[in-house]
């Protein structure tokens, strides 16, 4: 096989393997030989490599001075010399004289291709860091490769490594070796042995992302997703809204029967999802928000600083707080307000205290004959005879 045969099958093959651009390749065949070729003479001379995509065809030549007298073979040459390979060759000038591949024997090849493939292994790394680079923020699919005290290894496509930490896995989820997965790209760093790709389970772009995967009306534009929060693989709420009137948010997101919502919750391990329809207004937001508790009232505290007051149900004031707090933190971090949860007769018992705090010993309904003892004892109001 002559060897421009063996370098049109190589620069096809690696272009087809690795993915990469052809006129990239030819590049890199020219730097690898021209990297070989300098080796392979010990530095002494100057060289320059040609090669013809189309063909393929390689042609490597010697720089070399045109001299009336040669001193040094390897970078000198006579003009009657010279004239063989210029016709405009002139005494103090340079020609550059071809040098037959085939006198370079099988050891120069292999040579080369050592080069090449070096130099298409770390440009497929900076291929990959860059194509999971404009990733970031989109989901992935990928096999668990496995699994260690740090987090999961994940196998992704084009031999890229997927990482996730402890910290971004759902804490009730399970993962064992071949196992397809799902998850959130988060950032790509760059490492010797290639690109690692940082994935995330518990991200709240992870639950956007397959809302907007799973509901059309989100993926169209008409239903619009105005916040995610998550307590990962417990509960999780969502704000939408819709452009459409004629659209109920909640139930395109929820779907016919929980449909479209149940795919979710199984993707997620059965993180249970709130859907909750946004509004402008803050005290139906908030109220909304603390669903599946039914609140009575909202009463904003400082609207300023975003503080809430908000009143259920006796019955309903475990619910409203959830287990360690969960549903009022979630629904606080969804509206962007503190809030606070009261029962409606604990709040009725405070407002009461407070108004009887409030009163003046004239006010007290008491003789006046107690209400002179009073103040001459030093209770000008209430709130220091309750002390």
């Amino acid at each position: 096989m002559g060897v421009n045969l063996q370098v049109v099958e190589m620069l096809s093959e690696i272009a087809s393997q690795r993915r990469l651009d052809k006129k990239f390749v030819v590049e890199s065949v020219r730097e690898s030989f021209q990297k070989a070729v300098d080796k392979y003479f010990g530095g002494e001379g100057e060289f320059e490599v040609e090669i013809s995509e189309a063909s393929g065809e390689v042609k490597i030549y010697r720089r070399m001075k045109v001299v009336k007298e040669v001193k040094d073979e390897t970078t000198e040459i006579t003009l009657e010399e010279a004239k063989a390979h210029s016709a405009t060759a002139e005494i103090g000038g340079e020609v550059l004289v071809e040098i037959p591949l085939e006198s370079l024997g099988r050891g120069f090849i292999r040579m080369v291709k050592q080069n090449l493939l070096q130099r298409m292994k770390e440009a497929e790394k900076d291929i990959v860091y860059e194509e999971y680079r404009e990733k970031i923020g989109r989901t992935e699919m990928g096999h668990v490769a496995r699994v260690d005290r740090k987090g999961v290894y994940i196998h992704l496509d084009r031999a890229a490594e997927g990482f996730m930490p402890r910290e971004e896995q759902i804490p009730s989820e399970f993962y064992r070796q071949g196992m397809q997965i799902k998850a959130l790209i988060i950032d790509v760093e760059r490492k010797p042995k290639g690109p690692v790709v940082y994935l995330s389970r518990t991200h709240p772009d992870f639950l956007r992302r397959l809302l907007e995967f799973e509901i059309p009306e989100i993926r169209e534009g008409i239903v619009e997703i105005k916040g995610v929060v998550r307590d990962p693989g417990k509960r999780a709420k969502v704000a939408v809204y819709s452009k459409d009137p004629k659209i109920d948010p909640v139930g395109a997101c929820v779907g016919m029967r929980g449909s479209r919502i149940q795919a979710i919750v199984r993707e997620l391990n059965g993180e249970r999802i709130d859907i909750i329809a946004w509004s402008e207004n803050p005290e139906v937001f908030i109220a909304r928000a603390l669903a599946p508790a039914k609140v009575l009232r909202v009463i904003i505290v400082d609207r300023e600083n975003k503080e809430a007051r908000c009143l259920v149900q006796d019955e309903q004031l475990s619910l409203a707080i959830g287990k360690e707090g969960q549903n009022v933190t979630l629904a606080a971090r969804l509206t962007g307000w503190k809030i606070d949860v009261k029962a409606q007769s604990a709040y009725h018992k405070e407002v009461e205290e407070e108004k009887r705090s409030k009163l003046t010993v004239d006010q007290l309904p008491v003789s006046d004959r107690i209400k002179k003892i009073l103040r001459e004892a030093g209770y000008p109001t209430a709130k220091e005879i309750m002390a």
